[in-house]
């Protein structure tokens, strides 16, 4: 998965466990990216801005559409755990969601990405 795109996955699993998120710090390049919701806080229909990308991540679980890519993923969120595909590269993802941090294991790269909410 296009790393750029881990942003909108941390901050939609934030979300869906009830944290107002307005930024996420990304651990891996040592910065915060801002970010918009017009969805609230639970609900399946996901409608995110990403400043540091501009561009939208919308649609109703499990299914997103990233605008910046063109192309769909597809999120499943468990209580505090998640996973998907990411159709643009075909490759899988999993994590959780533990306190203020979102661990991202992506598959493509061999690693975890780690942001804080």
């Amino acid at each position: 998965m296009n790393v750029q795109k881990h942003i909108a996955i941390a901050a939609i699993v934030a979300k869906q466990q009830g944290r107002d998120v307005r930024h996420i710090y990304d651990y891996n390049q040592s910065k915060y990216v801002l970010v918009h919701f017009n969805s609230t806080a639970g609900s399946k229909h996901i409608n995110l801005f990403d400043y540091d990308r501009g561009s939208y991540v919308v649609g109703t679980l499990p299914t997103i559409f990233d605008y910046g890519s063109g192309t769909y993923v597809n999120l499943n969120i468990n209580g505090n755990r998640f996973n998907g595909l990411d159709y643009e590269t075909g490759s899988h993802f999993n994590g959780m969601i533990n306190g203020n941090m979102v661990n991202i294991f992506d598959f493509q790269h061999g690693r975890y990405f780690n942001y804080g909410v």
